[in-house]
């Protein structure tokens, strides 16, 4: 006894549910992939945030210097407290690095790019990451001339903050290595390659160290931020100007938004 095969038809309509199981599934996996990314990304730097807190038990209160050379640098000073910070240092969403210093949406910032001695590279050694820490919290060392004033709204200790240290943002996602974001700062009209890395340079030029470094578009038109409290959350980009960037950042947003 003869068995049938299946016919054209029958064949085409199992390809065809076969593709529509597809496409239904495509977008639930990439999701999930994201969800599992953001995840990832929110767990480094609540990692590095602990090591902050310990580095800044062994030197009174203090975070890092306000780097002046490669051995003072944020991620120089944090190593000693992490077990493996190269499995910190990258976003799963940004693991590549770019081309350049500067990082985009999607790429690390890249030390390998910057002098030969500076802040990020010292020789064939150089720093590379998707993230930048707040640069309000650095502590200035007083003996060193070559620094900027001391702003008045910079902390003083991890300890200094007067808002809800829940509120107040340690290291975030960033396309660049360090940050000191402003009240004043305007929403960035690029939010994948503010430095034009990738030549998508804005008309209103490179945002620098301010607050257009952290507005970046990697989590979905939002950003994981670590905070002073030990705790990290997923930020929408809008949102975070209403973060304690420093001791002052609310109250001088609130005189800037007042009408004259």
């Amino acid at each position: 006894m003869s068995r049938r095969g299946f016919t054209l038809i029958e064949l085409l309509v199992v390809i065809s549910i076969i593709a529509l199981l597809i496409a239904l599934l495509l977008p639930a996996l990439g999701r999930a992939r994201r969800a599992g990314e953001t995840a990832a990304c929110l767990s480094n730097e609540r990692q590095m945030n602990l090591a902050l807190f310990t580095y800044a038990a062994d030197h009174g209160g203090r975070a890092f210097l306000n780097p002046t050379n490669y051995e003072n640098y944020w991620m120089t000073a944090i190593k000693p407290y992490t077990h493996d910070l190269d499995a910190l240092r990258l976003c799963p969403t940004a693991s590549g690095l770019s081309p350049k210093l500067f990082g985009t949406a999607t790429l690390a910032w890249n030390g390998l790019n910057s002098p030969p001695n500076s802040v990020l590279r010292k020789g064939d050694l150089y720093h590379f990451a998707s993230y930048g820490f707040n640069g309000h919290l650095t502590f200035r060392d007083e003996s060193s001339p070559s620094l900027p004033a001391n702003p008045f709204s910079r902390f003083r200790t991890i300890d200094d903050a007067e808002a809800s240290p829940n509120q107040v943002p340690t290291f975030a996602d960033c396309a660049n290595y360090m940050g000191w974001p402003n009240p004043n700062d305007r929403f960035p009209t690029e939010l994948r390659d503010p430095y034009g890395v990738l030549g998508m340079r804005p008309p209103d030029g490179p945002p620098q160290f301010f607050m257009n470094a952290f507005a970046i578009d990697r989590h979905e038109m939002a950003v994981n931020v670590a905070m002073l409290d030990g705790s990290g959350r997923t930020v929408r980009l809008p949102d975070l100007w209403t973060l304690e960037w420093h001791k002052r950042f609310q109250q001088v947003r609130a005189i800037i938004n007042t009408p004259r």
